[in-house]
């Protein structure tokens, strides 16, 4: 398949990386990789993911990111029977954006069975960030070596699929519905967000290049005053899945925040062309801005998009990050209003 120019560049940057760390290499010189002894007369290669204090996409983007790209860069890099310890003792402050990016990141590295990746990992030393980390069953999910889903409490739900899951919308939903006491109704309008989700995920996310596994990936927490919700994919991101305009094409013209937003608008972007595409951002978009869905936001590529109130109208702010993540991560809130959602 020819290859875009975007993606040429981002191919070239990756090489020279990689030429950088094969430099450090020849020279003695390890980053964030130690060798330990194992039996008589064996090593084994171990890299290091130290997680910033900070451990947040939607608070500290830029560190969060680069934590990331590094893993997969490593998971580029095809070293067989390689181990990952995830190293966040120095965690002070957690949100479930990155804690659901790593699950997911995981479950890709298990999936490679011919790979034999295998991971270790610790809980940070403030416990509020280590209540976070326990009760999203991350502490379970990496001493298994199944790449199945960590278990979790009555407060937490974290499922992952492959196909718009109608089920699983309504088991969320369910969720919700027990938490707040409240009956179908309420969570119509949730129900049809996760329907979109998915569905955008299955028919726009990934394609033949992508590296990671075909999967969505979602997390609803009860944080008492309201339900968050993060849905992640880790495919090609909207940037790189929305029909360009032609001067579009044209590298640096425009920033990943201005598709994601036209998106959004609804601005014909889908790249099947057909009528019924494209419908599942803009109609997203319409249950942000009417505040069904609160604290909104979505990263992907180098840009974001998130909802902020300006005059007693929801709008959303658009910002651009120098560094890219894979795929696209969705945060939204649901609050137990009094009055029920009208769809």
């Amino acid at each position: 398949m020819k290859k875009t120019f975007r993606q040429k560049l981002w191919l070239d940057r990756r090489s020279r990386k990689l030429q950088k760390l094969n430099t450090r290499k020849k020279k003695g010189i390890s980053k964030n990789r130690i060798r330990v002894p194992l039996h008589a007369g064996e090593t084994k290669d171990i890299y290091i993911a130290k997680a910033p204090s900070d451990f947040s996409f939607i608070q500290n983007t830029q560190e969060t990111i680069s934590y990331f790209m590094d893993i997969l860069e490593q998971m580029e890099r095809k070293r067989q029977k390689q181990m990952f310890f995830l190293d966040v003792a120095e965690v002070t402050s957690v949100t479930t954006d990155a804690l659901v990016y790593i699950i997911a990141l995981l479950y890709n590295l298990k999936r490679n069975l011919l790979m034999n990746y295998s991971f270790k990992g610790n809980l940070p030393k403030e416990k509020a960030a280590e209540k976070v980390f326990l009760e999203s069953g991350f502490l379970n999910y990496v001493k298994t070596k199944r790449a199945v889903m960590p278990k979790v409490n009555d407060k937490v739900q974290i499922i992952s699929g492959t196909i718009t899951d109608t089920t699983v919308a309504g088991q969320i939903c369910d969720f919700v519905n027990s938490r707040y006491d409240r009956d179908y109704k309420f969570t119509q309008p949730l129900y049809k967000t996760l329907i979109e989700l998915m569905s955008n995920t299955v028919h726009h996310a990934y394609n033949k290049n992508t590296i990671t596994v075909h999967s969505w990936y979602l997390y609803a927490i009860d944080m008492g005053s309201t339900i968050q919700f993060t849905f992640i994919d880790t495919g090609e991101g909207i940037p790189n899945t929305v029909k360009r305009k032609f001067l579009e094409k044209i590298p640096f013209f425009v920033k990943d925040s201005d598709l994601i937003y036209s998106a959004f608008m609804g601005e014909s972007r889908t790249e099947t062309g057909l009528y019924n595409r494209g419908h599942g951002l803009p109609a997203l978009y319409e249950k942000v801005i009417s505040g069904k869905l609160k604290n909104f936001y979505v990263l992907s590529g180098t840009g974001c998009c998130k909802s902020v109130m300006e005059n007693d109208t929801i709008r959303l702010e658009k910002i651009d990050y120098e560094k890219e993540i894979f795929g696209s991560i969705f945060q939204f809130e649901i609050e137990n209003d009094k009055e029920v959602i009208a769809c």
